[in-house]
């Protein structure tokens, strides 16, 4: 029994459904019947057409990596967000790092497709630890990926076993990144530490998401308040004037009462 014909039996309004989801319905409808799409014109089936559609659609992160990256890019999302995490957040439905691990993964993807490479990451997460690494590190590693380790077998974690090896023969080798420190008050550590359990995360965790955070993303800080204009100084002929007239003011009060004798 084909399980995926009775599902669509039932359903014909498609109207109720999200755009992106009737295209995909469409799509899924067409594919249901794969023995009239991958067979050739006497009826034999093309294993290779089936191997081909199958990849190309399970390595669909580089398509949605490279959509998201120009809409931030080019700041396509001012048409209907204050800012690239608005927009990945109410309108693609995902955290924007998220959407930014998705744009390195696909960066990841292209690189190793324009440096020769027949294999390349079959999801995300494969990606996620070779994202770090400068073109020349990802090459080197990579190469020893495909060499060493069964497609069915390459997890984040693998990878993240064969950098670790590139590692410890090259302590300058740029996968591992020194640690840094710097120093928090206590009140700024208890604000952090507060903060982060609000999430139900660790300090170190809520660093992490917030470093994701593309400051350019904000909007601009208003411009700072302008000095006020200095008072222009007077000349120095008006202000011996006003001394002057001042000075004779004073005098007058100055000068001394007449001295009026007393009778005897």
């Amino acid at each position: 029994m084909h399980e995926f014909i009775e599902l669509y039996t039932d359903f014909e309004d498609l109207e109720g459904l999200p755009v992106w989801m009737q295209e995909l319905w469409e799509d899924a409808y067409y594919l249901h019947d794969g023995g009239l799409l991958w067979t050739d014109d006497e009826g034999v089936v093309e294993i290779s057409r089936i191997v081909d559609e199958f990849r190309t659609s399970t390595h669909g992160y580089i398509r949605a990596g490279i959509i998201a990256h120009n809409v931030r890019f080019r700041r396509l999302y001012q048409a209907c967000a204050k800012s690239f995490t608005a927009f990945c957040s109410k309108f693609l439905g995902q955290s924007v790092w998220m959407v930014n691990r998705t744009i390195a993964a696909a960066q990841v993807a292209i690189k190793l497709m324009a440096s020769g490479f027949n294999q390349i990451p079959a999801n995300e997460a494969q990606c996620r630890p070779l994202a770090r690494l400068n073109e020349d590190d990802l090459i080197e590693v990579w190469r020893t990926v495909c060499r060493s380790i069964p497609e069915t077998d390459r997890t984040a974690a693998a990878i993240c076993g064969v950098i670790a090896r590139f590692h410890e023969v090259d302590p300058d080798f740029e996968a591992k990144p020194q640690a840094r420190r710097i120093e928090l008050t206590a009140a700024q550590w208890d604000k952090l530490t507060e903060k982060a359990g609000r999430y139900g995360m660790s300090p170190k965790k809520y660093l992490d998401l917030l470093l994701e955070k593309d400051l350019a993303d904000e909007p601009e800080p208003p411009p700072p308040p302008q000095p006020k204009p200095k008072a222009k100084r007077k000349r120095k002929s008006h202000r011996w004037a006003i001394a002057k007239n001042l000075g004779g003011i004073v005098d007058e009060w100055r000068s001394p009462a007449p001295i009026i004798p007393h009778p005897t």
